[in-house]
């Protein structure tokens, strides 16, 4: 098997591993996933066409998929940063969807105020695409802000905030096109 799909396995592993809570096990397969991917080389040219998109910002996107869902905020941070930052501006979706789970992270650390400021870029770059996943995401990040809608929020810089951030998300989502048909939410 080349490399560069042993290592999608492994990260598609590592993420059933942390959706089931397993650090260790996720720790293995998210290792073996990264020396995987070191060991691909684009010019072999061993790679099938259909792996040719995962790269290490699409692993960086997975391992921050799996911080989030473990729980491990900073982890999650660093990681959707790195693949934020490996995605060119041409991956609108992955860049979108990079950003909004670096607001999640940020959710998770109570940096509520970032993660709305994160999320809205998410948003805007969402906005101008047809992308069910996207709109997953975008509701998951406005369930995850929910509890802040609405009321006075102290921050890290301790200065009274208010998140209106799941509510611009509706309106946002009811306007454009970013909804999945046959979503009700």
């Amino acid at each position: 098997m080349p490399p560069r799909a042993e290592a999608m396995f492994l990260a598609a592993e590592a993420r059933g591993h942390a959706l089931m809570g397993d650090v260790p096990a996720f720790e293995s397969a998210a290792g073996r996933a990264v020396r995987a991917l070191d060991r691909a080389d684009p010019e072999a040219g061993d790679d099938p066409a259909w792996i040719a998109h995962f790269d290490a910002a699409y692993l960086a996107d997975e391992l921050a998929h799996c911080y989030r869902d473990l729980g491990q905020a900073e982890a999650a941070a660093r990681a959707a940063e790195e693949s934020i930052a490996g995605h060119p501006e041409s991956r609108a979706r992955r860049r979108a969807i990079g950003l909004a789970l670096l607001a999640s992270a940020q959710v998770q650390q109570r940096e509520v105020e970032q993660a709305c400021r994160t999320g809205t870029r998410a948003l805007e770059l969402l906005g101008t695409l047809r992308s069910s996943r996207g709109a997953e995401y975008l509701d998951d990040l406005r369930e995850r802000l929910e509890p802040y809608a609405g009321r006075r929020w102290c921050g890290s810089s301790a200065r009274g905030w208010s998140c209106t951030w799941p509510d611009r998300v509706n309106r946002v989502m009811g306007l454009t096109r970013v909804r999945s048909p046959g979503r009700t939410r």
